[in-house]
């Protein structure tokens, strides 16, 4: 009875396209001698596995996750070292596998479509391997040791090593989604587990950090979240220096009360556009008892900025640091409509205490009005 390998040699006067389907399907089924089924895995099982390679240095493409070239790979080898298989791929079918994988690579490159070109490289040169093991039994030990160090180094690359090696603008981003959704179910501990490995891909990363110290002062670890509000700071982010000003200013989280050094915050995430931070930092210019901290410009700038950013529905705190920063600049009768603006937005809210410091001020603008009428007499 004629073996697999005697019927593929029989069909020389066949298409080598036909050549080849029954060259793939012998390797796939098993053929004795070439890649028997009782070794409990195949070729595709293995270059299947060199899509890790993608995933760890990348966040993946389009592609067969390295089996088609890992098969390339083994029939281009194969072809050569064993004439059994000489017909099994041809000089043009060799030249196609490399013009394609380039053009891959720069459809990769210039964004039309991204492919998985780590994988399908891997996948060759397990298949050039796998072709030598096959058929060099000399080289068989040294082939069969670069394929074990080649899917050792994927397994490590695509968990431990990942955030050592990943190249992607990516990576981490889904570290850092589960960390988020975490944050916002109050589950914070899985949250700091989240955003810590989401921050071994990108250290410098403000917001992930800035949601760290969120997690870390929610389980009241008070000066892991000072310390990393600290970094997220001073990596740009608004919200971040923000919260390091109120921590400034009020003296909490372990910090000195200064309120020099909540200014300086304040202002660097308020020329960033944090409406908070601008109504936060005109206050302390309008109102400091520190002559170094005063500005009357720069207050009415930022409180000017803040109103105007909820124009349709501000907030009667950021009326009432205009009111003030008017108050400043000499132009009380401004302070006196925009105090009353604020009294009037509070109509509807339980603010008992900021209404009766509201009312107060308007007094003080109104008595001002009062004077300056008076001296102009």
């Amino acid at each position: 009875m004629a073996t697999g390998h005697q019927h593929l040699s029989s069909c020389r006067d066949s298409p080598s396209w036909i050549q080849r389907l029954l060259a793939l399907g012998l390797w796939h089924s098993g053929g004795r001698g070439i890649w028997p089924r009782k070794d409990g895995c195949s070729l595709s099982s293995f270059c299947c596995r060199l899509g890790a390679l993608e995933f760890a240095f990348s966040d993946g493409g389009v592609g067969l996750s390295g089996v088609g070239y890992g098969l390339f790979g083994l029939l281009w080898i194969v072809s050569k070292r064993d004439s059994r298989f000489a017909d099994a791929i041809d000089r043009r079918t060799v030249e196609t596998f490399v013009i394609w994988f380039f053009i891959c690579i720069a459809t990769t490159y210039f964004n039309v479509m991204r492919v998985a070109n780590i994988a399908h490289g891997a996948g060759a040169i397990l298949g050039i391997l796998t072709g030598y093991a096959l058929t060099e039994p000399r080289r068989r030990s040294a082939a069969v040791g670069g394929a074990i160090v080649v899917l050792a180094f994927a397994l490590w690359a695509a968990t431990l090593g990942r955030p050592l090696i990943n190249a992607s603008a990516d990576g981490g981003r889904e570290e850092g989604t589960w960390g988020y959704d975490a944050l916002v179910a109050n589950r914070n501990q899985e949250a700091i587990k989240w955003f810590r490995q989401a921050l071994q891909y990108k250290p410098s990363d403000s917001l992930y950090l800035y949601d760290l110290a969120i997690a870390y002062e929610r389980v009241g670890d008070k000066q892991a979240a000072q310390a990393t509000y600290q970094k997220s700071a001073a990596r740009g982010d608004a919200q971040s220096q923000y919260f390091l000003g109120l921590m400034y200013e009020n003296g909490t989280g372990g910090m000195s009360k200064s309120e020099k050094d909540a200014l300086i915050w304040y202002r660097k995430a308020a020329d960033q556009g944090d409406v908070s931070a601008q109504n936060a930092a005109a206050w302390i210019l309008c109102t400091s008892d520190d002559p170094g901290n005063r500005d009357p410009k720069a207050a009415l700038d930022y409180a000017s900025k803040a109103v105007g950013s909820t124009k349709e529905n501000p907030d009667p705190s950021h009326l009432d640091t205009l009111a003030e920063a008017y108050y400043v600049n000499n132009r009380a009768a401004d302070a006196v409509k925009t105090e009353q603006l604020a009294i009037a937005s509070l109509a509807n809210s339980e603010a008992s205490e900021s209404r009766v410091d509201f009312e107060k001020r308007l007094e003080k603008y109104q008595l001002a009005i009062k004077i300056s009428s008076k001296s102009q007499r």
